[in-house]
């Protein structure tokens, strides 16, 4: 098998005046956290008996959403980028669903500047569930 001890990514981002292709990695983010949350609740028939149920998705939508309002919380020069992702759920249509499953990265240019933003997204992610009544696991 082989071992990765280290992997390295350059992304090209454009050409200049004299059509010199600009290499995106030294105006973005060197540092970044991988976290994965899975938000767990109570299953239910979607059709039949809705409110006995507690819907992992909807609270896995709430945190992501609440993520949104960062922005205006994180400075510009701070490059902090979010991307999410739900992993798909093997609950049918008509399921209220018991386990959401998030990925998500959290990039900043550093990683003083990382932490604080990873602290705002555990608190997001926590409202979020904390909301219809889902526990949260890392």
């Amino acid at each position: 098998m082989l071992a990765i001890d280290c992997a390295a990514k350059a992304s090209f981002a454009s050409r200049n005046e004299s059509g010199a292709v600009r290499l995106a990695a030294r105006d973005t983010a060197s540092a970044s956290i991988i976290k994965v949350a899975s938000f767990l609740a109570r299953a239910a028939h979607a059709g039949d008996a809705p409110w006995g149920g507690v819907n992992s998705l909807k609270a896995a939508m709430l945190g992501v959403f609440s993520m949104e309002f960062l922005r205006e919380v994180i400075r510009d020069e701070d490059m902090v980028r979010i991307h999410t992702r739900i992993r798909p759920s093997e609950s049918g249509l008509t399921v209220v669903p018991a386990v959401t499953t998030l990925e998500m990265m959290i990039r900043a240019r550093t990683s003083s500047a990382l932490e604080p933003v990873s602290d705002r997204v555990d608190r997001c992610l926590e409202a979020g569930g904390t909301c219809p009544g889902c526990r949260i696991d890392y």
